[in-house]
């Protein structure tokens, strides 16, 4: 064929982990092809202009780090000098009970409730985290998260429900389809359950990466140099971003989606659904699981990897809205409210806002089957934004002056569909603990594959640095047919 570009390495996805990669392949001296399905690089990352302030984005996607316990994206926050906001949780944070009763009070830098019954649950699943052993491991993903809960609190009705509650917020899904031991590797993973859930220094939502001037766009089938592009404003669009500006230019290609990946003794072909066919010694798959069945691999998967693509479905979905002015701190709260109210449609909302830029926002999170159906409503525009408005008006308006919220000066809306990782089901998340083990020339990387921060962008990143040094070690070590020796990282 005219166009079959012949590189060491195909990288199948341009989201954090397959840019770090592929960064890493280049940098040590390996030739690099990126294959990325979407427009645009970056995965769950996504940075959105605000409708009417083309110079202002907001974050679709993945938002929060630290600087303590995620050493990789705050090394490249670091990297490519951008700025950083600590979360604003100044002022009282708003409950919202099944019943719609909406209770204030104090947030502090741990765990977001004080129902006792909950505390149990979350105590709980932070206990056995750090204690069990591999024969407990295994008996406990033979039952899901619900199971689990309704079994080890006095009144099982609230533990369940708690379950389900805390499930649905990190998950977008039922606890009662997930894997008990699944969740506890992934709290295990992030350094406990409190961290997972703080906005203090250690927790997982602690620093936004500064929000504000848009960026240039990406253009065609290449990225567009990104040298004169102004790196300090973009959101968290800019780590992927800046990764993408180390790579060589025309390595990364865009709306490229991978159809099949065949193995030889000599390496793989793998060939778009766009008719370009690569030859490589090796690939990095960093797709989601779920996408794997959309990929024909020859010689097939293997049965564990095939068992990791049936598994559940989760939804996230995020809505932004922005004002004129952080009106909730007005009131004395905090803007982050949690309602578990049957039909919300709203699970979450927090303040997304950047002083400095005097942009104000707030971000609400929709969750599992209440939020597909709100996504739905969303697609049918003004019927989705009342909805929206009303519950919002409902929790914060008694609290404040007049009891009237300003309008919103815009509003922003994506929905991840999968959530933010796959989700296993009972009885296959010990199984799924080798996700991210190589099959042949191919290997794998993606979020769900790392032990460390799963489902977070630090478990992307550290996930693309260990697939490059696998493929980096063996061609070191000469087990790579023709390969040349890379150069060195040091």
């Amino acid at each position: 064929m005219a166009d079959e570009p012949t590189v060491d390495v195909v990288v199948v996805g341009a989201g954090l982990s397959g840019l770090r990669a592929a960064v890493d392949l280049h940098q040590s001296g390996l030739s690099v092809a990126v294959l990325e399905s979407n427009a645009t690089v970056g995965g769950k990352v996504l940075s959105s202009p605000v409708l009417g302030k083309e110079q202002v984005t907001v974050d679709l996607g993945a938002s929060w780090i630290n600087d303590t316990t995620q050493t990789e994206m705050y090394s490249l926050v670091e990297r490519f000098g951008l700025d950083t906001i600590k979360q604003h949780v100044a002022g009282k944070y708003l409950f919202q009970n099944e019943t719609g009763t909406v209770v204030p009070f104090e947030l502090g830098s741990g765990f977001t409730t004080q129902h006792p019954d909950t505390m149990r649950v979350y105590e709980l699943l932070g206990g056995v985290a750090i204690t069990f052993n591999d024969a407990e491991d295994r008996t406990l993903d033979l039952v899901s998260l619900r199971a689990f809960a309704e079994a080890n609190t006095e009144n099982s009705l609230v533990g369940g429900k708690a379950a389900n509650d805390l499930s649905l917020n990190i998950l977008g899904a039922n606890a009662s389809d997930v894997s008990a031991l699944f969740m506890v590797d992934l709290i295990r993973g992030a350094t406990g359950l409190e961290n997972m859930l703080s906005t203090g220094h250690d927790g997982a939502m602690y620093l936004r990466i500064r929000q504000g001037q848009s960026i240039s766009p990406m253009e065609d089938a290449n990225l567009k140099a990104l040298d004169d592009i102004d790196m300090c404003l973009p959101g968290a669009s800019a780590i992927a971003l800046g990764l993408a500006s180390l790579l060589p230019r025309k390595s990364i290609y865009l709306s490229t989606k991978a159809s099949s990946i065949t193995q030889t003794p000599e390496g793989c072909l793998t060939k778009s659904a766009n008719g370009l066919l690569f030859r490589s010694k090796k690939v990095i798959v960093s797709i989601p699981t779920t996408w794997y069945p959309f990929v024909s691999f020859d010689p097939p998967l293997p049965v564990s990897k095939q068992t990791v693509t049936d598994s559940v479905i989760g939804f996230h979905g995020r809505v932004v809205l922005t004002y004129s002015g952080p009106w909730w701190r007005e009131a004395g709260l905090s803007g982050v409210m949690e309602s578990t109210k049957m039909g919300g449609p709203i699970a979450v909302t927090s303040d997304t806002s950047s002083d400095q830029d005097a942009h104000y926002s707030l971000t609400c999170l929709l969750v599992g089957s209440v939020g597909r159906w709100c996504s739905k409503q969303l697609s049918n525009g003004p019927v989705g934004k009342d909805i929206i408005l009303k519950h919002l008006e409902e929790v914060f308006g008694p609290r404040v002056p007049g009891g009237v919220l300003p309008a919103p000066l815009a509003m922003v809306y994506c929905d991840w569909n999968g959530g933010t990782t796959s989700v296993m089901r009972p009885g296959t998340a010990y199984e799924s603990r080798s996700i991210g083990d190589r099959f042949g020339h191919v290997h794998f990387v993606g979020t769900e594959t790392s032990k460390e921060w799963r489902g977070y962008m630090e478990g992307a990143v550290r996930s693309g640095i260990r697939g490059a040094n696998e493929v980096i070690d063996e061609w070191k070590d000469g087990h790579i047919v023709g390969g040349k020796s890379p150069k060195s990282m040091l």
